[in-house]
């Protein structure tokens, strides 16, 4: 009689696809989890996410982001510091700030993960006016 893999061996499979760059292995392996109906938690929507942002992915991990909130899974530090990194990777410095915004409403302070992530967005994008004003937020971090 074989045990069923749960949610916990589905989210370090996705997060090990996710580290291996091989994030259309661990989109799949997502969805399987719901057609499996194991649940959702934010560790499995963060591994995918992670894999997404790593691709360049904006694109999926936004809809996969919107769908996390759709389903009631509340994001995490992690998961907006992925979001950010995502928006680092592809220059998308208003999104960047859309998510540090969301961020701190969520009642999560950005680290200097976020903070450096949005500056590098802003910089990708030639908002180097922007990227100072975050660099300064980021050095007066206690």
């Amino acid at each position: 009689n074989k045990k069923r893999p749960d949610l916990i061996i589905y989210s370090a499979a996705i997060g090990a696809c996710a580290k291996a760059m091989q994030w259309e292995r661990a989109l799949a392996l997502f969805h399987e989890t719901r057609w499996k109906c194991l649940g959702k938690n934010a560790r499995t929507y963060n591994a995918l996410l992670l894999g997404l942002a790593q691709a360049g992915r904006l694109d999926l991990a936004g809809i996969l982001f919107a769908d996390m909130q759709g389903e009631n899974v509340r994001p995490t530090i992690h998961t907006y510091n992925t979001m950010l990194t995502a928006c680092e990777r592809t220059g998308s410095w208003e999104l960047a700030l859309d998510y540090l915004e969301e961020m701190q409403a969520a009642g999560i302070r950005p680290g200097a993960a976020a903070l450096e992530a949005a500056a590098g967005a802003c910089r990708e994008a030639g908002q180097e006016g922007l990227a100072e004003t975050l660099h300064e937020r980021l050095r007066s971090l206690p």
